[in-house]
C-alpha cells in the first residue's frame, strides 16, 4: 500500500507548485502583490493554507485533492489586492458600507483567477469561501452541497485563524475560547458542517499535543469536553464528493 506523504512534506510541495505557478503567470507580479498585503492578511493566508491542508488529511483526502485544496487556500483571499487599504488595514470597527466593500473581494478573487488559465480551476474557493451551509452567507447565498468541498473546508480554517490571531482590530483569542465561540455560533447554527469542524478539532489537538505541554493536556480536556457533541458525528458522515473519492 502506498504511504501517503507527511502533512509537512504536503505543505512544502503545495508552497513549491504554488512558486512555480506564480513564476509563469500573468507579468510574473501577483505573489508580488500578495506578499505586499498587511502583515496580519499575508499570515492569515499562510495559516489557512496550512490548516487547510491538516484539514484534509483528516477527513482522508488523497495527496492529489490535498495539494488542490492547499493552493486553493493560498489563493482564498486573492481578491483582497484590489481592497483599498484604509479598510483593510482599518484599526476599528468597519461600518456598514465599509464592511460591503470588503465582502466584494470574494467576487475580486473569483475574477482574478478566471482571468488566467492557471488560476481558474481555484476560482471557486476564492469566490464561495464566505458561504454558509445554511444559505446565510455570501456572495450567492449557496448552501450545504451547492458549495464547493474545497470552499467548505476553506471556511472553518479561515474563520478558526480569524477569530484565533491577533489583527489590527483585535487581540489573539486562545484556542479553546476559539473553538467555544465556533461551536456556539457556527457549528450549532449550522453554519459550518460539523464534519469539518471535527476534523479541526483533530487538528488542533494534534498541534497542542505537538508541544507536549502540561498546559496544552488542560486544552485538549476542555476542547473534548466542549465540544463531545460534535465527535458523535461518524466518521463515515463524509462530505466528500464522488469527484473526492
Amino acid at each position: 500500500m502506498r504511504r501517503t506523504k507527511d502533512v509537512s512534506d504536503l505543505y512544502e510541495d503545495v508552497n513549491r507548485q504554488i512558486n512555480e505557478m506564480l513564476e509563469k503567470m500573468f507579468a510574473g507580479r501577483l505573489k508580488y502583490k500578495i506578499d505586499d498585503l498587511d502583515m496580519f492578511t499575508n499570515r492569515h493566508i499562510n495559516r489557512v493554507e496550512e490548516l487547510t491542508i491538516k484539514i484534509c488529511r483528516q477527513i482522508g483526502l488523497s495527496d492529489k485533492d490535498t495539494k488542490f485544496c492547499g493552493v486553493c487556500a493560498y489563493f482564498h483571499d486573492i481578491g483582497k489586492i484590489l481592497m483599498p487599504p484604509r479598510i483593510l488595514q482599518k484599526t476599528t470597527r468597519l461600518t456598514d458600507k465599509e464592511y460591503e466593500t470588503i465582502k466584494k473581494h470574494t467576487i475580486f478573487g473569483y475574477e482574478i483567477c478566471m482571468l488566467n488559465e492557471n488560476l481558474s480551476k481555484y476560482a471557486n474557493a476564492a469566490k464561495y469561501h464566505h458561504e454558509n451551509e445554511d444559505g446565510s452567507g455570501y456572495p450567492e447565498g449557496l448552501a450545504g452541497q451547492e458549495i464547493p468541498i474545497e470552499a467548505r473546508i476553506i471556511k472553518v480554517a479561515d474563520v478558526y485563524d480569524a477569530i484565533s490571531s491577533k489583527r489590527q482590530y483585535k487581540g489573539e483569542v486562545n484556542r479553546v475560547d476559539t473553538l467555544k465561540r465556533m461551536n456556539s455560533e457556527l457549528v450549532e447554527k449550522g453554519k459550518v458542517n460539523k464534519f469539518i469542524f471535527n476534523a479541526l478539532l483533530d487538528v488542533i489537538i494534534d498541534e497542542i499535543r505537538q508541544e507536549n505541554t502540561v498546559q496544552g493536556e488542560a486544552e485538549i480536556k476542555e476542547i473534548l469536553k466542549l465540544c463531545s457533541n460534535v465527535y458523535t458525528v461518524k466518521k463515515n458522515e463524509s462530505v466528500v464528493e464522488d469527484r473526492w473519492a
